[in-house]
């Protein structure tokens, strides 16, 4: 994953230069990605950063690209109050998006939009007792990735939250009241929030 992730850097890092000398913005942001739906019994959620590039196609609307690295935490699964097992994942999303700014782009304010790309999931799972670590796997997945955005852009300065959601599917275990393993699947997908500074 590391290597596709540098690639993927490396290859928006020269297209924002590109973009950027032509007059195009460039933006970085941090927030906190939470896990969504059912993928929320098998991870809590972490930071999350993002660099984007972006140019003006019209008086209310904007496109562009983005890369982001999520680390979207872990779940211990316990027994008897006692941890038996963890899980972790990250993605890294690099999607496409087009805005639309109700009141303009160059008079920021309130916007709305979509964002489409591809995303690689890394999965880790592991067992506290050296019995169960031929059960361990430590996997990267890759999705299409896609979903709606809002936010709001003062100046420089903004706010943003998006919905992310893959088509990637996770097996995870749950205990039930009675002690029983119930194995579990969920569709990868998060929630997404925080703050952007434009360039």
């Amino acid at each position: 994953m590391r290597e596709r992730v540098g690639r993927a850097v490396l290859g928006l890092l020269l297209t924002m230069t590109a973009v950027t000398q032509a007059g195009a913005g460039v933006g970085l942001g941090l927030g906190y990605a939470a896990p969504a739906g059912g993928f929320a019994d098998a991870a809590g959620g972490g930071p999350e950063l993002f660099v984007e590039y972006s140019q003006i196609r019209s008086d209310n609307i904007e496109i562009g690209g983005a890369l982001s690295i999520a680390a979207l935490g872990g779940q211990e699964f316990t027994f008897g109050g006692t941890k038996f097992a963890e899980t972790t994942y990250a993605a890294a999303p690099l999607v496409g998006f087009a805005r639309f700014y109700a009141n303009g782009v160059e008079n920021g304010g309130i916007y709305g939009g979509l964002r489409s790309g591809w995303v690689s999931v890394a999965a880790e799972l592991t067992f506290d007792d050296p019995l169960l670590s031929d059960f361990e796997s430590d996997e990267t997945e890759s999705s299409i990735a896609f979903g709606p955005e809002i936010g709001f852009l003062s100046g420089r300065f903004g706010v943003y939250a998006s919905y992310m959601w893959t088509g990637i599917e996770v097996s995870y275990i749950e205990v039930d009241p009675f002690g029983n393993f119930v194995p579990e699947t969920a569709t990868i997908s998060w929630i997404e929030a925080g703050l952007k500074v434009s360039f």
